[in-house]
């Protein structure tokens, strides 16, 4: 499985992101389903074509972890907070629609945030079995944005 960790330096605890990103996915809707009925809960996915670059992703997993380590979080969840440290306005449910995903997501960015270094390859593995699609370097992410979306943003 490709994916990248990034040791988060901000936070006093010891925080690891990891990054796993999806091109090519045909579920999009079946993915939406589990996130809502909370099938999947450790982890924040993410529409990749709204996302410019893994600084972009890695700020707001950044803002997300200090503003719970503080316990100013505006969401319940940290995987709710991250999305909302995505968008450039407090409105949480125009910046829900325009990070989540949707029937016709093409591409997912899969969070996770981990207290060690090492994942559990378990949680990685089950939420890769959903997926329906070509597990990438993080690498492609610029080629996968969709510049005229994010512009309108």
């Amino acid at each position: 499985m490709l994916l990248e960790r990034v040791k988060l330096d901000l936070c006093s605890k010891e925080l690891w992101a990891v990054l796993c990103l999806y091109c090519d996915v045909t579920n999009g809707l079946e993915i939406k389903q589990c996130l809502t009925e909370h099938r999947i809960v450790n982890a924040t996915i993410l529409n990749a074509s709204r996302l410019v670059s893994r600084f972009h992703v890695l700020c707001a997993v950044n803002k997300a972890c200090l503003e719970e380590e503080r316990g100013t979080m505006k969401a319940k969840t940290l995987n709710m907070q991250i999305i909302h440290s995505l968008g450039s306005t407090t409105n949480k449910s125009k910046t829900l629609q325009e990070f989540s995903v949707s029937e016709d997501t093409k591409a997912l960015l899969v969070v996770m945030v981990e207290h060690t270094e090492q994942l559990s390859e378990q949680e990685l593995g089950e939420i890769g079995l959903l997926i329906s699609g070509v597990n990438v370097s993080m690498d492609e992410l610029t080629n996968i944005t969709d510049v005229c979306n994010v512009k309108k943003v």
